[in-house]
This record gives structure tokens, C-alpha cells and sequence, in this order.
């Protein structure tokens, strides 16, 4: 809440902690071998139909079961080639995607294109895309997918194109409606795609920003600790004097319990926050009990009204301004004693944290339009109030203490 009129040094995590474990996804090499499976399944399933149904296709038939063949082949040598394989590139996967275009236009057009039975395989390259990458490339290929197929239907459209080959048949409702789901199947592919990589990665993060914690904790945290509790023993151990040497111990010894309380804030901030329990008070206040264990300075938690319950997005922003506060608080208000109480009524929520200390550089209460206007108050505390949607007002008595004010409503 307040400017530090002294530099203190800070332990800072090296940036590698956060790099060796980046997520990339799933492996590569793993996908490949999914859809190398499932394109030999589309084969055999393509085999199994023309041999129970010899009827369809009915153009070209001899040239489709080669074409089919040549796909089998070709399908299985895939299979094999990424079986036994950990790594691929990704200039090989864009050649195998490219391929899974080629060989999908060339066995519809031969079997009566727009129409034709295997028109299913281009939905396997629209849904191969989106197991392979995110919300563009599916719908990219689903507009190339699209494009082929136009093609095929203006060839049919246009009777006899070849002396060779005999002429395509049109059924323009079956066209319309087949185009329609490929795009309509890239789109909503393509988004719960980048919807799944956009979770995992963040279901990733907070695992790594767990484990970032737990290193602080089981690393710096007590080495840091174990220093300063030597440091007490040997100023209890010094005779009791004016000697300079027992000033700078305790000028060392309260760097180090700083450099401590920065590092646990900077693990519980890493650490995700427990919402299973749904009410907002019982996480309140175990975050009040642990600051108060942690930094000695008098705080408690006092709620009315009953269980406040919030969607987890929200009620995440709330906490984290509520450590936001606390944390300004032990940094520099020189307060004793804090209070975090939580009122709801009919609904209406307020949120307040205060505190006895030297309050803020201004007199009176602003709220969050006003703060930003003036550039005053924790810019920090005025995003997250933002972010939840929640209403932000700050009134401060400097010299006499500072608050801390949130109002909402319950989730219904």
C-alpha cells in the first residue's frame, strides 16, 4: 500500500525453474500414432462398405479400388514408419497432413466426387487437424477441404469433362448440405480444439507454478530460515553490550525474516488456490490464519450472513486482492493489527480488509474510477477488481490506518 523509503534486496527465481518443464502439448510422435490408426481403420472400413455394397461407387470403380488400395498401403506404411518413432518434426507432420489432403481429393474424385461414399475422409483431415493443432489450422483445412470439394461439384456439374472418363452425377441438395458440415465441423472442431490446448496449458501452469512453490519451500524458505535462526543464537550467545557487532547481526537478521516473508508470499502467489469447498469465507479465512502465523502482525477474519458462494474465476480474483492487501499491509503499512471481515445479505456482499497502520498518501475515500484517475492505490488490487467485476473503494486516514473495500453480488 505504501513506498518502502529503502532498498531491500530480493531473492529473485531464475527464470529456468519456470523453462525446464514448459508444456508443449502431447508429444507428437503420440498423435501421429493415434491418427495412423485411424486412418487404417477409415481403410478397412472403406473395403468392408464396396464389399457389402459393390453398387457404390458406381463410376470408376476399378480405378477407386486401386486408388483404395494404394491408400491402404500407403496407411499402413504410416503406421509402421511412426510406430516405433519418440520424435517427429514438424515439417513431417505438415508433409503427412498435406498427403492426407492429396490422397482424400484423389479417391473422391474418382468415386463420383461430391457425392461419392468416402466423402467421410475429409472430415477425418478436418478432425486430424485439430488433434494436431488449434483453432486456425482446423479451419484452414476445413476451407481447403471445402475449396477441393467445390471443385469436384463444378466438374460434375459440368457433364461429360473427359473422353476417358465417364461423367459425375450431381445431387445438389446432398452437396449443399455435405459443405455445410465441413465447415461448420472445422469451426467447432477447430474451437473446442483451442479450447482443450488452452486448458491444458493452463492445468500445466499451475502445476509448474506448484512445483516452483514447493522448491521455495523445501529449498530457499528453509535455508533462509535455518540461517536466521543461527543468527539468533549467536546474538544470545554475545554479551550484552553497545558492541556495533550486535546491531549489524540484527540488521542481518531482519533482512533474512524479510527475505523469508517475500518468498512464502511469493509461494502461497505461485501455489493455486484450493476452491473445492465453493464458500468464500472458509478460504478467507485460512488465507487471514496464514498471514497472521507467518508475519506475527494481530489478524482475524469475521464473516456474517452466512456461506458466500461465487463462480471459481471470480471468487479466485477476490482471494488473490484479499493476499494482494495483506501482503501491502506487511510491506509497508507498520500496522499491528488487521481485520478482514465479509458481510452478505439478500445477496449483496461486502469485502473489507483494514488495517491500523500508516494508511495510504491520501485523505478520505476514492473509489476504483478515482484511484485510476489520480494514479493512487495498488494498481494491482485495482486490475483484479476489474477482472472480478466488482466494485473497488479505498479510504485512507494517514497516520491512522487505510481500507479496503469490495462489494458484489452472490452468485445465484
Amino acid at each position: 500500500m505504501y513506498p518502502v523509503s529503502h532498498y531491500t534486496p530480493r531473492v529473485r527465481v531464475r527464470p529456468r525453474l519456470l523453462d525446464e518443464n514448459r508444456f508443449t502439448g502431447q508429444p507428437v510422435a503420440d498423435v501421429e500414432r493415434v491418427l495412423a490408426v485411424g486412418r487404417a481403420f477409415l481403410t478397412v472400413t472403406g473395403f468392408v462398405a464396396i464389399y457389402l455394397d459393390p453398387t457404390e461407387p458406381a463410376r470408376l470403380r476399378e480405378i477407386t479400388y486401386a486408388v483404395l488400395f494404394l491408400y491402404a498401403l500407403y496407411s499402413l506404411a504410416v503406421l509402421a514408419h511412426v510406430q516405433g518413432r519418440t520424435r517427429l518434426s514438424r515439417r513431417h507432420v505438415h508433409v503427412l497432413h498435406g498427403l492426407d489432403i492429396l490422397w482424400t481429393s484423389v479417391l473422391t474424385f474418382v468415386s463420383e466426387g461430391p457425392v461419392s461414399p468416402f466423402f467421410l475422409y475429409f472430415l477425418f483431415v478436418v478432425v486430424a487437424a485439430a488433434y494436431r493443432w488449434g483453432f486456425r489450422e482446423t479451419v484452414g483445412t476445413a476451407l481447403l477441404t471445402f475449396a477441393v470439394f467445390l471443385v469436384e461439384t463444378a466438374v460434375a456439374a459440368a457433364g461429360p469433362w473427359s473422353l476417358t472418363f465417364a461423367p459425375m452425377t450431381l445431387e445438389l441438395n446432398r452437396t449443399i448440405i455435405r459443405g455445410g458440415y465441413l465447415l461448420l465441423t472445422g469451426v467447432l472442431l477447430g474451437y473446442l480444439a483451442r479450447q482443450q490446448k488452452e486448458s491444458l496449458r493452463a492445468h500445466a501452469a499451475a502445476a509448474e507454478r506448484a512445483r516452483v512453490a514447493r522448491e521455495l519451500h523445501d529449498g530457499a524458505i528453509q535455508s533462509l530460515f535455518g540461517v536466521e535462526m543461527k543468527l539468533e543464537a549467536i546474538r544470545r550467545e554475545l554479551p550484552h553490550s553497545d558492541w556495533p557487532l550486535d546491531a549489524e547481526l540484527a540488521e542481518i537478521q531482519s533482512l533474512l525474516r524479510s527475505e523469508v516473508m517475500a518468498l512464502r508470499e511469493l509461494m502461497q502467489a505461485l501455489r493455486p488456490l484450493e476452491l473445492d469447498s465453493g464458500d468464500l469465507s472458509e478460504l478467507l479465512a485460512g488465507i487471514v490464519e496464514r498471514f497472521r502465523r507467518d508475519t506475527g502482525i494481530s489478524a482475524r477474519f469475521l464473516s456474517s450472513g452466512g456461506p458466500v458462494t461465487l463462480p471459481a474465476p471470480r471468487a479466485l480474483e477476490i482471494l488473490r486482492i484479499v493476499q494482494e492487501a495483506l501482503v501491502n499491509v506487511r510491506k509497508h503499512s507498520q500496522a499491528r493489527n488487521v481485520l478482514v471481515r465479509l458481510a452478505a445479505a439478500n445477496g449483496d456482499c461486502s469485502l473489507v480488509v483494514e488495517d491500523d497502520g500508516r494508511g495510504f498518501p491520501f485523505e478520505g475515500r476514492l473509489s476504483a474510477a478515482e484511484l485510476a484517475s489520480r494514479r493512487l492505490g495498488p494498481v494491482v488490487i485495482r486490475e483484479r477488481a476489474r477482472l472480478a467485476a466488482v466494485q473497488l473503494a479505498i479510504e485512507s486516514s494517514p497516520g491512522a490506518g487505510a481500507r479496503v473495500e469490495l462489494t458484489f453480488r452472490e452468485a445465484s
